[in-house]
This record gives structure tokens, sequence and C-alpha cells, in this order.
């Protein structure tokens, strides 16, 4: 197999869903999270000698909005990124062992292998990653079992030089019988 190609119809919530991943899990989604606790604490300490109500009320206020304002603008920029994806037409990927790239009516791009240096799989995605921050998401869990492994095939040969791969599943199955 040289070249496979495979159309994803992703929805909001397949984009809802990894940008609520990407956030748990982003650095500075932590540091934002460990100042908003710093600040709340020293909001707290200062406001103690009060005793006005509406002190404590626009703590938590503050508190609350800051938890959900990283979720809401990562879930406004993930809507926004699938309607404009939407608006390009209909998408083609398409990967061989020379490189990963995609068109529409209007573009095609083409990135080489040599670009990327790891490749990430987790149960629902194929992250290929340059400098180590996703770069293309290939969605598993909406294609197709054949066309996921014909692309864990391909990408098992390429010249990336980290490659984190799961085990098929099928292969999985067939060890345990």
């Amino acid at each position: 197999m040289d070249r496979i190609e495979f159309e994803m119809n992703i929805s909001l919530r397949d984009v809802r869903g990894l940008m609520i991943r990407r956030l748990c899990t982003s650095r500075i989604v932590r540091i934002y999270y460990i100042a908003v606790i710093i600040v709340s604490f020293l909001v707290l300490i200062a406001i103690s000698d009060t005793h006005d109500r509406s002190d404590y009320e626009n703590l938590i206020m503050f508190i609350t909005i800051a938890l959900i304002f990283p979720f809401a603008l990562g879930l406004g920029f993930a809507s926004a990124a699938l309607k404009i994806s939407k608006r390009e037409g209909k998408k083609i990927f398409f990967l061989d062992r020379q490189g990963f790239g995609s068109r529409t009516d209007t573009y095609e791009v083409y990135f080489k292998w040599e670009r990327f240096d790891f490749i990430d799989e987790t149960e629902k995605y194929i992250f290929i990653k340059k400098n180590r921050r996703p770069h293309i998401t290939i969605y598993k869990h909406i294609l197709p079992y054949e066309t996921v492994s014909s692309i864990k095939k391909i990408i098992a040969e390429v010249p990336v030089p980290n490659k984190k791969l799961l085990p098929d599943e099928r292969d999985k199955l067939s060890n345990h019988s």
C-alpha cells in the first residue's frame, strides 16, 4: 500500500472533545489555574476582615468565571475552526511513505515526514506533532477500522524519530485466544 486517502467528517462534538482534552493537559492552563487559586486565596485573606457578604459573592463569581474561561475560549475557537473547515467543502486527507497532506476544491497542502518529530496514538486519536505540539490530528473513532489500520501501517514505516503507536486491537484479541 503506497498511499491512502480518507475523509474525516468531524463533528462539533469531536472537536470539543479534543479541545477539552488539550486544555486539561496543557501546561499553560495548569499554570493559569494555579495563578487563579493563588489570587483567590490572597483576595480571601484581604477580605477576611470585612464581614460584607457581597465581597464573598464577588470572589465566588470571580473564581467561577476564571475556572470556566479557558474552556469557553477553547470551545469558541473549536467552533470557529470547524465552521471555517466546513466552508472549505469536502476535505480529503492522504498519506504515504513520503508525507501527509489534505486537499479541497480550492487548495492542496502536503508536508514531508521529516517536518515532524513525534507521532502519538491514543484510543481516539493519532497526533502527528512538530516540537511536541499537535500539528495534525487523525480522529480514529470516526474512521473505519480498515482505514485506521492502513494509516498505522504506513506510519510505522515513516522516518519520524519518536512514535508511540498502540497495538492493533485485532492483534490484542488474537493474542488472548
